[in-house]
């Protein structure tokens, strides 16, 4: 329900205590709700104000997340280029401040990046470092996204075997992921 969303959100920053800090988390959040409504002049307005006053209160992890957000929302509305630019940026902030779960994703995004300009070579190399992060570190999500990239890699340039390889590793993966979602929502179902 993004519009309740948003009414929430504006009702949070209107607190005259609301720091830079809380202000980039603010944006953050606002600029991925606007990119889940296609909105993405809107939702890369709010990643670069996220950027800033993240940047003002010292919070790296935000804004790392905001920037790569925001190149995301640059691969989504055709601008591989630009994307990819942005990308590298992040990727030195995830690897400063040791964060795995940004970086498996950053290497998704920038292999799709590539995928979109046809350098498959290029796109399965970030993919294939993005889907290793992402299993030693085992967050499900970003095996998935990292999984779908090489599946759809190896497709377009006909390695039948490797796609097949990674087909039947991506449906075990969204499988394992179902469940634990499943599971979750049981676990908040019977504590209600």
């Amino acid at each position: 329900e993004y519009t309740k969303a948003l009414e929430y959100f504006e009702k949070s920053v209107a607190f005259d205590f609301v720091g830079d800090q809380a202000l980039g988390e603010y944006h953050n959040n606002v600029g991925l709700l606007y990119s889940d409504l296609n909105q993405h002049q809107k939702a890369l307005h709010h990643y670069d104000t996220a950027v800033d006053k993240s940047s003002m209160a010292g919070d790296e992890w935000t804004l790392a997340n905001a920037m790569a957000n925001s190149a995301y929302s640059w691969y989504l509305m055709d601008e591989p280029d630009t994307a990819i630019v942005q990308f590298a940026v992040v990727e030195e902030t995830y690897r400063r401040i040791t964060d795995d779960f940004g970086l498996s994703f950053v290497y998704y995004a920038t292999g799709r990046c590539y995928l979109k300009k046809g350098l498959t070579e290029v796109a399965i190399r970030y993919c294939t470092d993005g889907l290793k992060i992402a299993t030693n570190a085992e967050f499900l999500e970003r095996e998935v996204d990292n999984c779908s990239c090489l599946y759809e890699a190896y497709s377009s340039v006909g390695d039948k075997s490797k796609a097949l390889e990674y087909h039947e590793l991506l449906k075990k993966l969204e499988d394992s992921l179902f469940s634990a979602r499943h599971e979750k929502v049981l676990m908040l179902h019977d504590t209600q």
